[in-house]
């Protein structure tokens, strides 16, 4: 089993070019509508610690998603949000190019393994805010995927029957909305198994870091299915 893992929102960077024509208040670019807070942190934290038995690849971004989406498709009108779509046509193409850049290498990564007709379990790591639009979302932990991909909910269930936290599928998002994940299971629909990770905020002990507990429940979870698939 090959891995892939992603993190499509790791942080609030704005490159220095951008500082000069864009202006994003600070109260704004360091809450979640800016990044993914502690997503970062729990990708690298899965990365190490799997990287020594399997085939692993890591992927991140650290350009805030107010100024390009990396987990949005080229035609999604959140590509760009309302500080950045109206950005000059060059600095709009610079972030395309970041954005190509990221999106390719996955792709590559994914056609090296597959020509061979190996499997790659793709982990995209997210997290959300307890609190949206005055509702509180009960979900600690939410397993993103297409049920109608067999090996896709076989993960799913594997994964909430080995956590202790109030795990929900395809929630607080649809598995199947539009994704880095779901953009890739329409360019290969075999040996692709793409999941979606989607961590409650209300565990971070600060803007940046998941408990270790925590880090280690969701790593023991994913091995879990590593393990079971290896004595198939």
């Amino acid at each position: 089993m090959n891995l892939l893992i992603t993190c499509e929102h790791g942080g609030n960077q704005i490159p220095a070019k951008f500082k000069k024509v864009i202006f994003i208040d600070n109260n704004i670019l360091n809450s979640h509508y800016g990044y993914d807070l502690g997503a970062l942190d729990l990708a690298n934290f899965l990365y190490k610690n799997l990287k020594h038995n399997y085939s692993c690849y890591f992927l991140k971004n650290q350009i805030t998603r107010l100024l390009i989406d990396f987990n949005r498709s080229l035609n999604h009108p959140c590509l760009f949000s309302r500080y950045s779509k109206n950005l000059p046509e060059s600095y709009k193409l610079d972030l395309l190019n970041k954005y190509h850049l990221f999106r390719n290498s996955a792709k590559a990564y994914i056609e090296s393994k597959i020509k061979y007709k190996e499997q790659i379990l793709h982990l995209s790591i997210h997290s959300f805010t307890p609190i949206f639009k005055k509702k509180v979302r009960k979900t600690e932990i939410g397993i993103l995927f297409d049920p109608s991909r067999e090996e896709e909910y076989h993960f799913a269930k594997i994964m909430k029957k080995k956590l202790i936290y109030k795990c929900h599928f395809n929630l607080p998002y649809r598995g199947i909305s539009d994704g880095h994940t779901q953009s890739l299971r329409q360019l290969f629909p075999k040996y692709y198994i793409g999941i979606e990770i989607e961590v409650n905020q209300k565990f971070l002990n600060d803007k940046s870091y998941f408990p270790d507990t925590l880090k280690q429940h969701l790593l023991e979870a994913i091995m879990e299915y590593l393990w079971i698939q290896n004595k198939i």
